[in-house]
C-alpha cells in the first residue's frame, strides 16, 4: 500500500523527527539526498508535460508520490531541509497543473459543444435526404411524369447521388419511370444509420471524458489530491476514487448516476449541490444519448417513439395498399357481375321476347284455325258450338295454357249467353198484320178480315222483352265470372 504522508504546521512534530534522524546512518541520508534531487528533475519534467498531455498526468504523479512517500518514511531532517525547495517546485507545478485541467475542461467542453452540433446538422442532413426520397416514391407511383415532374426528379436523383456513390436510382429514358428506387433507398437507409451510430458514439465518448474530467474536478482538494494514486489525504486515496467513477461508467451508467446523486444528496453547501447538480445534468445527457445509440443500433431508430412513429407509418401504407387493392378487387368483381347480370337479363329478355313472338305466331296460327273451323260450324247450323270454342281458345290463350274446370265452365257459360244474345230472333212486324186469305185477297170474298188479338200481341212482345232480358243477365253474369267486365 502507498505510504501516507502527514504535513502539519506544528514545529514539535519535526524536532521530534529530527532528534530521530540523527541515529539514522548516513547511507539512508545520502539515499534520501537522491531521491529528493530526483524529485526536483521529475517537478521539472511533469511541469513541461501536464501542459500538453493532461491525459498522462496520473502515470508522472505517481513517481512524485513515490518520492514523498520515500521521504515521508526516511529521514525527516533531510525532508525538513528540502522543504523549502519541494514547496518551491510545488507551487510552480501547481500552477501549472491547475492551468492544464483548465484547459483540459475547456477543451472537452468545446468538443463535447462541436460534436453535438455536427449530430445536429447530421440529423437535418437526413431530414432534407427522407424527403426528397419521400417525393421521389411519390413520383414513382405516377403512371407517367410531366416535363416538370421529370426535372424534379431528376435533380432530387442527382442530388443524392452526389451524396451517395451507391445510390443508383435513375430515370428510365424510355419510359420516364423511376427505376431501382426501392434498392436505393435500403441503401440509403443503412448508411444513415451508420453516420448516426458513428456520430452518436463520438458524442457519448467524448462526453465520458467530460463527466470524469468534472468529477475528478470537484472530489479533488488541491495540489496535494492531484498527485495521482499514490497520495492519499486524509485517509482518501482519490486517484481511486476517479478510477472507481470512471469504471462505474464503462460498465453502467445508471450506476454512475447513482453515485453522484448520493454525493448531491450528502452536499452541505449550495456550491457542492450546484456542482454535483451540474455533473447529474452531463451524465443523464449521456444515459440519453446510450439509450439512443441502443436503440439505433437494433431498431434503426433513436428513440422508441421514432421506431414507433415509423413502424405506424408503415402499417398504415401497407393498410392502404391493402385497401387499395382490395377496392380494385372489389370494383373488379363488381363490375365483372354486373357485367353477368346485365348478358343474363338481355338473354332472358331475348328470349321472353322470342318465346313471345313465337306465343303470337302460334295463338295467331290457333285463331286462324279456328276461324275456319268457326266458318264450317255456323254453315251445317252449329254456331253455338263454334261460339265456345271460339271463347275457350281466347281464354286459353290469355290464359297462356289449358284452362282448369271453374275457367272452362266460365268460359262455356259467357259462350252461350254471348250466342243467345247475338242470335235471339223477334218475330216480323208482318207477324202481326191482319191476315186475310188469298181469295179475300183477290176480292172474290166478302168474309170478314181477321184481326189479331191485341191482348196477344202485347203478350207476345212482353214475352219477348223478358227473353231479352233474360239473355242479357245471363250474358253479364257470364261476362263478369269470366272476367272480361
Amino acid at each position: 500500500m502507498p505510504a501516507t504522508g502527514k504535513i502539519t504546521l506544528d514545529a514539535s512534530d519535526y524536532k521530534k523527527t529530527l532528534e530521530e534522524v540523527k541515529t539514522k546512518t548516513v547511507t539512508a541520508s545520502n539515499d534520501m539526498s537522491k531521491a529528493v534531487k530526483k524529485f526536483g528533475g521529475d517537478v521539472g519534467k511533469v511541469g513541461g508535460v501536464v501542459s500538453s498531455l493532461s491525459s498522462e498526468v496520473g502515470s508522472s504523479f505517481g513517481q512524485i508520490g513515490r518520492v514523498i512517500g520515500a521521504v515521508a518514511s526516511g529521514p525527516v531532517a533531510i525532508l525538513a531541509a528540502a522543504f523549502g525547495a519541494l514547496m518551491a517546485a510545488g507551487v510552480k507545478l501547481w500552477d501549472e497543473l491547475t492551468i492544464s485541467s483548465e484547459e483540459y475542461q475547456a477543451k472537452l467542453e468545446k468538443q463535447v459543444e462541436m460534436e453535438e452540433k455536427r449530430l445536429a446538422k447530421l440529423r437535418e442532413q437526413q431530414t432534407e435526404e427522407d424527403s426528397y426520397m419521400e417525393r421521389l416514391k411519390e413520383l414513382s407511383t405516377q403512371e407517367s411524369l410531366s416535363n416538370a415532374e421529370k426535372e424534379e426528379a431528376a435533380f432530387l436523383l442527382e442530388t443524392l447521388s452526389k451524396r451517395y456513390k451507391v445510390f443508383s436510382a435513375e430515370i428510365d429514358e424510355a419510359t420516364g419511370k423511376i427505376v431501382g428506387l426501392t434498392e436505393a433507398e435500403m441503401k440509403l437507409n443503412e448508411i444513415q444509420k451508420q453516420q448516426k451510430i458513428k456520430q452518436l458514439e463520438t458524442v457519448t465518448q467524448t462526453n465520458s471524458k467530460r463527466i470524469e474530467k468534472e468529477y475528478e474536478n470537484i472530489i479533488t482538494p488541491g495540489f496535494w489530491g492531484k498527485l495521482g494514486n499514490a497520495f492519499s489525504f486524509n485517509g482518501v486515496n482519490y486517484g481511486v476514487e476517479v478510477d472507481k467513477f470512471r469504471s462505474m461508467g464503462f460498465s453502467n451508467i445508471n450506476q454512475q448516476r447513482d453515485f453522484v446523486n448520493a454525493k448531491f444528496n450528502s452536499a452541505t453547501t449550495k456550491a457542492e449541490q450546484d456542482q454535483w447538480y451540474a455533473l447529474l445534468q452531463l451524465i443523464d445527457k449521456q444515459i440519453e444519448d446510450l439509450e439512443k445509440l441502443k436503440s439505433l443500433r437494433k431498431t434503426d431508430e433513436e428513440t422508441a417513439k421514432q421506431h414507433a412513429e415509423t413502424l405506424k407509418k408503415t402499417s398504415e401504407t401497407e393498410r392502404k395498399e391493402i385497401d387499395s387493392q382490395a377496392a380494385a378487387w372489389k370494383s373488379y368483381n363488381d363490375a365483372r357481375e354486373k357485367a353477368e347480370q346485365d348478358a343474363a337479363r338481355r338473354a332472358e329478355e331475348a328470349a321472353r321476347r322470342d318465346l313471345e313472338a313465337l306465343k303470337r305466331e302460334q295463338n295467331a296460327r290457333a285463331k286462324e284455325q279456328q276461324s275456319f273451323r268457326s266458318m264450317a260450324l255456323k254453315a251445317v247450323g252449329l254456331g253455338s258450338r263454334a261460339a265456345r270454342e271460339e271463347a275457350i281458345l281466347a281464354a286459353e290463350q290469355k290464359n297462356g295454357g289449358p284452362l282448369d274446370s271453374e275457367q272452362y265452365g266460365k268460359a262455356v257459360r259467357f259462350a252461350n249467353a254471348k250466342f243467345r244474345l247475338e242470335n235471339f230472333q223477334f218475330n216480323a212486324p208482318q207477324d202481326f198484320a191482319p191476315r186475310v186469305n188469298s181469295l179475300v185477297a183477290r176480292g172474290g170474298s166478302d168474309a170478314p178480315v181477321s184481326m189479331p188479338k191485341i191482348e196477344d200481341l202485347q203478350s207476345q212482345t212482353l214475352n219477348n222483352v223478358k227473353t231479352i232480358k233474360e239473355i242479357a243477365r245471363e250474358f253479364l253474369s257470364a261476362a263478369k265470372d269470366w272476367g272480361t267486365i
